[in-house]
């Protein structure tokens, strides 16, 4: 299903606005542009942490999915079906 792509596809969108920052902080240290280096540095680290927090999430969620269905799968007497 086509939906199932659109958290992945914005995370790589994410990833790479991380990558950009990330070199452009790079720049402006070899440029000694040391304060302008600083602010890029913390954006970039803001768009790798929602990668990482949205990775974090969809492994959760697949957690309690694989929990749910186990729960599903014995009766009340607790003997798995």
């Amino acid at each position: 299903c086509a939906v199932e792509y659109g958290p992945q596809a914005s995370g790589v969108y994410f990833l790479m606005a991380g990558g950009v920052f990330s070199i452009a902080a790079l720049v402006a240290v070899l440029n000694n542009r040391l304060m302008v280096a600083g602010w890029v540095l913390v954006v970039a680290m803001f768009f790798v942490g929602a990668v990482l927090l949205a990775g974090a999430l969809s492994v959760r969620a697949h957690a309690r999915n694989v929990w749910i269905q186990s729960q599903q799968t014995t009766n009340r007497a607790g003997v798995h079906r």
